[in-house]
């Protein structure tokens, strides 16, 4: 099946003069004989009514799955005589050049690995007018149909031992540079043991990871061409999928839907469930994953915490590793000790504090502290001039209140309102303003030296006002200091960018 280059010479172009049956004429009328060719011939592999017939040199029996890129189906190679899974592209996959790049992308990438868990490729055609991509033939269903014919989820142990085996090949495919990004159950092929019973446990099958079309494929530094593109299936993305920038993936990205198909495996559920979309990937991206000790209460702790730490939102609080996840894994099975606890209070706290939404956070609250400062002030203004405590001063008061307002409250607000809305630089900026208001707000309860000396009536009205003045500053200083892992790490990123 030919494929239209957007580089070639329009089908439908005018001929200006007279028409001339030339070699240039000819070829065009040629590939639009094709064009329609293709379209019908494609129609057929839509539809499924390649079934029964020969498509290339194989013979095609049954449907075995459909996807998103292509159709697969069982089918038999006539010269090897051997069962072939044969992958088809759909019709807009042929007519849509990202979706196509990403079909020959999913054969690149497969073929370079050779594991027991990874599905191998025979071989692909892209040129011709059949083109498709030729896999090893696995017998057995795949996870995602397991998991939907069970009524009562797997043990821990099997659970363990099965995705220990995944990791194993993801971090195989992982040393060959393939990410592989779409990770989840329907691309899992389970192959029947030949030495296990008939029984429908996990042990009775070796875990193969199929369907590469989404895989990154690392040393050769291929990126989608849309970067908003959301890749991934929702209920099994990782949180940093959702930023749609393929730079930010790594190893971890694999990791946490390894951590997802674990937390399925023993639960029936995946973490974030919704009836839409929109609430999967709002829960994903706001909300903290569920204890897995909440699903099942069977489910031992040890088991928990790899869980846990495989569905961490931020990718470097998860497995260095999938070599990592897995010797855990082989732990767990061997009922020894895991090399990773549960992460300590302290731990946890500066990862807290490294977490981007600190900078918004402060922002925010110092925002709305100087709006509130500059309105109470103004507001204590008022009612002390109506109960006449302002007399013969008022106007001394209210040039040093627009001297606080305008000269410090406003900058800040407007800084820390940048801050809030994404930028950088203004941050120690009013940092460091807010460590002067402390100490100015110190200084003006011990002297008389500074503006709004001569405000309060008595000391117990200057101590209560400066006591409160003192607490939301405090409270603003507080939030920048524990904030400033997250801008240094914010850093880190925006220079990392800045270099590729």
């Amino acid at each position: 099946m030919s494929r239209e280059n957007p580089d070639q010479t329009p089908l439908d172009d005018e001929v200006d003069g007279e028409f001339d049956l030339d070699e240039s004429t000819l070829a065009k009328v040629v590939k639009r004989l094709d064009r329609q060719y293709a379209d019908e011939r494609q129609s057929r592999v839509d539809t499924g009514t390649l079934v029964g017939q020969r498509y290339g040199k194989y013979i095609v029996h049954e449907i075995v799955g459909r996807g998103a890129f292509g159709i697969v189906y069982r089918a038999t190679d006539e010269r090897l005589h051997r069962e072939v899974a044969l992958k088809v592209p759909r019709f807009e996959v042929l007519v849509d050049v990202e979706r196509w790049q990403r079909f020959q992308r999913e054969a690149v990438a497969a073929a370079k690995l050779e594991h027991t868990g990874i599905v191998p490729i025979y071989e692909a055609e892209f040129s011709g007018s059949d083109p498709y991509i030729a896999f090893a033939y696995c017998p057995g269903p795949d996870l995602g149909k397991w998991l939907n014919e069970r009524a009562t989820p797997a043990t821990a142990r099997e659970a363990a031992a099965l995705v220990a085996r995944l990791a194993d090949a993801v971090h195989y495919a992982h040393g060959k540079g393939v990410l592989h990004r779409d990770l989840k159950p329907s691309n899992v092929l389970l192959e029947p043991l030949e030495s296990a019973d008939n029984s429908k446990q996990l042990c009775s099958y070796q875990p193969r990871l199929t369907d590469f079309g989404l895989a990154k494929l690392l040393e050769a530094g291929l990126k989608d061409t849309r970067s908003s593109l959301l890749v991934g299936t929702p209920h099994y993305l990782a949180p940093e999928q959702l930023s749609g920038d393929s730079d930010e993936l790594d190893s971890a990205t694999d990791t946490y839907a390894l951590g997802v198909i674990l937390f399925e495996l023993v639960t029936l559920r995946t973490p974030f469930e919704g009836s839409t979309y929109v609430q999967v990937l709002d829960q994903l991206r706001n909300a903290p994953p569920p204890k897995l000790c909440e699903r099942n209460r069977e489910v031992p702790r040890d088991y928990e915490a790899i869980c846990h730490k495989c569905l961490a939102k931020d990718p470097s609080d998860r497995y260095a590793t999938a070599a990592a996840l897995r010797e855990d894994l082989e732990r767990f099975v061997a009922g020894q000790a895991i090399a990773k606890q549960g992460a300590g209070w302290m731990f946890r706290f500066l990862r807290w504090c490294q977490r981007p939404e600190r900078l918004t956070t402060c922002g925010f609250a110092a925002f709305c502290s100087q709006i509130f400062l500059g309105l109470w002030t103004w507001a204590y203004v008022i009612v002390s001039w109506q109960a006449g405590i302002l007399d013969g001063i008022l106007r001394t008061v209210i040039v040093d209140c627009t001297i606080l307002t305008i000269g410090f409250s406003l900058p800040v607000s407007l800084l820390a309102w940048m801050i809030y809305q994404g930028r950088r630089w203004p941050f120690w900026l009013v940092l460091i303003m807010l460590a002067i208001q402390l100490v100015s707000e110190m200084i003006g309860l011990m002297t008389d030296d500074l503006v709004l000396s001569e405000f309060y009536p008595n000391i117990h009205a200057k101590l209560a006002a400066y006591t409160m003045l003192m607490l939301i500053t405090l409270f603003q200083l507080v939030l920048f200091v524990l904030a400033i892992p997250a801008w240094y790490r914010s850093g880190l990123r925006f220079r990392a960018k800045w270099r590729k």
